[in-house]
Formats: C-alpha cells, structure tokens, sequence
C-alpha cells in the first residue's frame, strides 16, 4: 500500500522546513509510511513508536499533528506542559465524531446535518463536548488550520459551532517554474487518469465518473482511455469496467511507485480527473484538471464536474450535496473546451496550483503561522485528552 496523501504531505513539509534551517524531526511507527520514506532521507530525524515505551516531546518543541479527536492523541507520547500544539486538519470529518457504530450509516447522516447534532448530542455526548472544547481553545490561540474551506465548514456544520478567525493553510505540492508538459500526447482519442486509493468517500464519484465518460465516448465518437492508478477493499466495484465497452477502456494499473506514476501522467495522460493531491500534483505537471468530490454512497446522476482552477478555499473536493447537482450536464461543455483550446485549460491549472499550493509558499507561511501559535499542553485541560475505555482497548490490541 503506498503511502497516503498526509502522511507524504507531511514529509514534504519536514523535508521543506529543514531545508529553511530549522531542526524538524518526524515521530512514526517503526512500519508506518513517514518512516519509510523518512529512512532514505538523511536530512531528516526520525523518532519511532516503541509499543510500551516513551517519547518525550520537549518544552522547546512544538508537536504539529493532523487534527484528529482529542482520545485519539498517541498514548507513548510524554508531552511538556509548555511544549506547543498544532492542529491542521487535512480531511474533512478529522474531528467529526462517529454519531452511530452501524455500518453505512455515515452518509445518511452526513447528509441531514441537524440529525448528526442530534445524534452526537445524545450518543457521543462527551466525546463531543470534548472536541468542541480543544477546537475552540486552538483556534483562539492560533493553533489549528484547516486545509480548504469545505473542511472548515464541515467542523462548524456538524458540531454545531463557529471557529473563531480561522486559519486556511493549503495542501502544498513541489511545482517547477513552468510545465513539464507542452501539448497533448493524442488527439484522435481522451486520455484520462484517475489518482487515488480505491475506499469508501473516494471510489463512488469515480465509478461516477467513468459512467459519464463512457457515455460522452458514445455521444461524440471519441474513445477515452481512463487509467485507474490506485488499490484498495472497494476495488471490486470497477467490475463493470473490466471488459472494454464501446468508447471506453479502462486501464488498472494498481499502486504505482512515484516515479512510474509521473512517467504514465507525463506520457500518457491528457486530463486529470481526481481529488485531493492528486489533483493538485495534475495541474503542477501542466495538465488540465477536473476536481472530483466526495461521496459515500452512488453519486446522483446530474451531478454537475468543474474545473480545479475554478475551486475557492483552496479546496480539493467536499461531499456532494444537491446544490453540486442538477441543471446543465457540465462535462460535454469541458470535453468540448478541451479540444478547443488544450493549452488556456492547461495554463489555468497550472498557474492556479503554483499562485495557490507551490510548496515553498506554504511552507514559509506554515513556519510563520507556527511561530505564532499559542497553544501549550498544559493548558489543555486533561478531560479534554481522556480516552474512552473502548478507545484504550483498541489502542492495546493495534499499538
């Protein structure tokens, strides 16, 4: 399994900030995906997870975490009551709670906002009171970003509260200073790439996806070649897919190393149609992008594709409600444009990625935004940090 987007997005970061002069050292689990990556790279420190032991973050550090629930901070972490926190949240729901342990339940609720309150009110009381608390507190001491805006409206949505001033610190991607691509790699058919891991918000909106370029394949006559790089336990649902269909032929290529995945987009793919980085990294090659949006059920049929350099927020994608649905069907319009003026489509992406998300951007940003946070351990009242006794469980049995 290749590692996933936050955890390469936070090697990048440490890779950046110790390139600026600053000691930076990543804290994983012997196995885990920073650590792999960290181990063939000597400029940075690594400190790995032992099962029963210790590691102790210093009064003069500051410990940078994804944003996650509060019962879910690392229990061998021994932390300074003067060492600071950070708290960037990189998903959506990172500090939504679950409102119900039933499977399948999540996009049923997600979709009646006011039911989730209801429900996180009466069943997951604590836990949410919680969350809420450390939300509130970061937040007023400049110590919690959130990545795009839709992530941003999701916390206050589903919690039932309001971030003060928040922070927006983008994902950020390596993006040279012009494009690697310089035009099309054909013209008689479209080839399309899909970059992702193959799971539960991810795989609808791409089964999704091929529908509908399956079906402007059969309007226009043109044959579209849609690479599917990624893996993962909903794999199985790109069965429709297996055997070429009229127009359409989809090409499997299963986890790709970085260095073969930059090769098939630079040589073989003319638009991207994805999320999250992917999407980003896309555009920072020269192709064109469409954003895709997340859903953990069958994406409505009218749902409606855009441009990433039409995206506001800094955003990569959010769960589709019905104000992304209905109306015009967007995506003959785009395919159309795309064969009318490949290069404007091409220069909008990549110029909307290095203005927006170029790495050493974000990172000089990221170090200010850090010196300024005021977040201290010690002053997180421990309540907030308790675990559930099913949380200490599962924490025994996996770690």
């Amino acid at each position: 399994m290749p590692p996933s987007g936050v955890s390469s997005l936070f090697v990048r970061m440490a890779r950046a900030m110790a390139a600026a002069g600053n000691r930076v050292r990543l804290v994983d689990f012997a196995g885990g995906a920073m650590a792999r990556m960290a181990r063939d790279d000597r400029g940075l420190e690594l400190t790995e997870y032992r099962r029963d032991g210790r590691i102790e973050i210093g009064a003069d550090e500051t410990l940078v975490l994804q944003a996650e629930l509060p019962g879910k901070l690392r229990r061998q972490l021994s932390i300074h009551p003067a060492a600071r926190i950070v708290e960037w949240q990189l998903h959506p729901y990172n500090l939504i709670p679950p409102a119900l342990p039933i499977f399948g339940h999540r996009d049923f609720l997600l979709r009646r906002p006011g039911l989730y309150r209801t429900c996180l009110r009466w069943l997951a009381g604590t836990q949410t009171a919680a969350t809420i608390a450390l939300v509130q507190q970061a937040a007023a001491q400049r110590s919690l970003f959130f990545h795009d805006r839709p992530a941003l409206r999701a916390t206050e949505t589903y919690l039932g509260t309001k971030v003060p001033d928040p922070i927006l610190l983008p994902v950020p991607v390596a993006v040279p200073a012009t494009p690697e691509r310089t035009g099309r790699t054909a013209h008689t058919e479209l080839r399309v790439a899909w970059v992702g891991r193959l799971y539960d918000f991810k795989v609808h909106i791409l089964v999704h996806a091929l529908r509908r370029f399956r079906a402007a394949a059969t309007a226009t006559g043109k044959t579209v070649v849609f690479h599917v790089v990624g893996s993962g336990p909903k794999a199985g649902m790109l069965a429709e897919f297996s055997v070429p269909g009229p127009g359409l032929r989809v090409v499997q290529h299963g986890d790709l190393a970085a260095v073969d995945l930059r090769r098939l987009l630079l040589n073989e793919a003319d638009l991207v149609a994805s999320m999250g980085t992917a999407a980003l990294e896309g555009a920072a090659l020269g192709l064109p992008v469409i954003l895709l949006d997340l859903a953990y059920a069958a994406v409505p049929s009218d749902y409606r594709f855009r441009w990433l350099h039409h995206a506001e927020g800094y955003e990569l994608g959010h769960t589709i409600t019905a104000e992304d649905c209905g109306g015009e069907d967007t995506l003959p319009g785009m395919l159309a444009d795309l064969d009318r003026d490949y290069p404007g489509l091409a220069a909008k992406a990549f110029a909307y990625v290095r203005e927006h998300h170029a790495i050493e951007a974000v990172a000089a940003r990221f170090a200010t935004l850090v010196a300024g946070a005021g977040l201290r351990f010690g002053a997180v009242p421990p309540r907030i940090w308790r675990k559930s006794a099913a949380r200490r469980l599962y924490e025994q049995l996996r770690y």
